[in-house]
């Protein structure tokens, strides 16, 4: 899989959320696990002021739970693509089969 870099992951991000939003919902269909707090979601590329870097905890979170985070944050990775390689080491995410990912690389995911 070819690594995307970060701004290259932000704008994918983007775009996907605005035009491919089912693709997003059917990847999170697919995803298991959970977070683990580990800093590895979009605040390594731009500072968030709600997370807390000390005790790498999302105060939105911690505070209001799951749902009360913003939809940027509550999507992260929505498949292995939006991952960075820190991520793939650490994220407690992970999908629960193939089908997402061959999906990602299919001629009709991100080829123009």
């Amino acid at each position: 899989m070819q690594e995307l870099g970060g701004i290259q992951r932000q704008i994918r991000r983007i775009y996907y959320a605005v035009f491919r939003r089912d693709y997003i919902n059917e990847s999170l269909k697919h995803r298991a696990g959970s977070c683990k707090m580990c800093s590895c979601c979009p605040t390594r590329l731009f500072s968030c002021r709600h997370y807390n870097y000390e005790k790498k905890k999302c105060t939105i979170w911690e505070r209001e739970g799951f749902e009360a985070i913003p939809y940027f944050c509550r999507i992260y990775p929505f498949d292995e693509k939006d991952k960075s390689e820190f991520a793939r080491k650490h994220c407690g995410y992970f999908w629960d089969n193939g089908i997402m990912e061959n999906r990602a690389n299919d001629s009709h995911s991100d080829k123009r």
